[in-house]
C-alpha cells in the first residue's frame, strides 16, 4: 500500500502508514531504523510495509552516478546472502540457552526476563559466573507465538555471548508462519549473518496458501538489501523488487515482473534487462522455515 504521507528531508524519507508505522530510511552507513505503534490490531500478522527506498531528486545538485557496475550489484547480492538469511529463532534460542545455563532469580530474574533488582544497564554477575546487563522481556502468548524485546547482553565465562537492541516476533502455526526481526544483534559463536552485527528490519511470511512474502531488509558489512512486495510465484524467481544499495548511497532496484521478465534500475532510471537467479535465496528462506 502507498504511503499516506511521504516527505524527503535531508536525504531521509519519512513515511506514515495506515498501520500507524513510521519508517526512517537512512542513506548513510545504517540501512534503516524503525518504530511501531504500541497498538495491536486484531487479525492476521501485519505485513511490514515500509515502502521502497527513496528516489532522490537530481535537482538537488547531487552526483547520482553509480560506483558499482551492474555485474557488481549481483556479486554483492550473492556475497550478502552467502552469510545466511536472518532468522529470529537463532538469536532467541541462544539467548534462552545461555539464560537457562547461567541465570538465577537474583541475576537476572525469571522466565527469560531481566526483572531482578540486581540487573541494570551496569549489569550483574550471577553466582554461576554468567554476566547479564540491560533489559529483556520474553512473552509467549501461546505455544506457537513468541514476542521478545532485547536491549541486553549475556556473556558466558568462556566468551559465548549475545547482545543487541530490538524486537522479535515469531508465529509458527500449522498452516502459517510469520517471522519478524527488527534492530541490531550479535551472537558468537553463531550463524555467519549473526556474527556480523547486522542491522535489520526484515519479515518473512508463509501464507496459508503456501506463498512466501518477503518485506524489509538488512545490512551486513556495508552491503544492504531491501525487499519491497516480494512474493514467490509461478515465476521461478518470484515477483516484486529487490533493492541493493550502491556505495554512493543510492539504490539499485532489481525489478522482477509478473511476466517473469527482469529489469535493473538505478535511482528509478532504467539501466537494462537482466536474467538473474533468486532461487538460491528462496530456498534459503524455505530452509529457515523448515519447509
Amino acid at each position: 500500500a502507498p504511503c499516506t504521507t511521504s516527505i524527503i528531508e535531508n536525504g531521509n524519507r519519512f513515511c506514515s502508514r495506515t498501520r500507524k508505522m513510521e519508517i526512517l530510511f537512512c542513506i548513510g552507513p545504517t540501512l534503516l531504523l524503525s518504530c511501531m505503534s504500541s497498538q495491536k490490531e486484531a487479525g492476521p500478522p501485519p505485513i511490514l510495509e515500509a515502502g521502497p527506498p527513496p528516489i532522490l531528486d537530481d535537482t538537488l545538485g547531487m552526483n547520482f552516478e553509480p560506483q558499482w557496475t551492474e555485474d557488481e550489484v549481483f556479486e554483492h547480492w550473492e556475497e550478502l546472502i552467502a552469510f545466511g538469511i536472518p532468522n529470529p529463532t537463532t538469536f532467541i534460542s541462544m539467548f534462552r540457552d545461555l539464560y537457562d545455563e547461567g541465570g538465577t532469580t537474583e541475576c537476572p530474574g525469571s522466565n527469560y526476563n531481566f526483572d531482578s533488582p540486581e540487573v541494570s544497564n551496569y549489569g550483574c554477575t550471577a553466582s554461576t559466573g554468567m554476566f547479564f546487563a540491560g533489559a529483556a522481556e520474553f512473552q509467549r502468548d501461546t505455544e506457537d507465538e513468541i514476542d521478545m524485546h532485547c536491549d541486553c547482553r549475556i556473556v558466558a565465562e568462556d566468551g559465548r555471548m549475545v547482545r543487541g537492541a530490538g524486537n522479535f516476533r515469531v508465529e509458527n502455526h500449522s498452516d502459517e508462519i510469520f517471522l519478524d526481526i527488527q534492530g541490531s544483534f550479535l551472537a558468537t559463536p553463531s550463524e555467519p549473518w549473526l556474527e556480523e552485527l547486522p542491522s535489520l528490519q526484515f519479515t518473512i511470511w508463509k501464507t496459508v496458501h503456501n506463498s512466501l512474502n518477503i518485506e524489509g531488509g538488512w545490512t551486513v558489512n556495508d552491503i544492504s538489501v531491501y525487499f519491497d512486495n516480494f512474493w514467490s510465484s509461478e515465476c521461478p524467481n518470484g515477483e516484486g523488487s529487490i533493492f541493493v544499495r550502491d556505495p554512493s548511497g543510492i539504490w539499485w532496484e532489481w525489478r522482477l515482473n509478473n511476466n517473469c521478465s527482469q529489469e535493473l534500475y538505478f535511482n528509478d532510471e532504467f539501466q537494462s534487462s537482466v536474467v538473474e537467479d533468486t532461487q538460491v535465496f528462496i530456498q534459503q528462506v524455505r530452509d529457515v522455515l523448515e519447509l
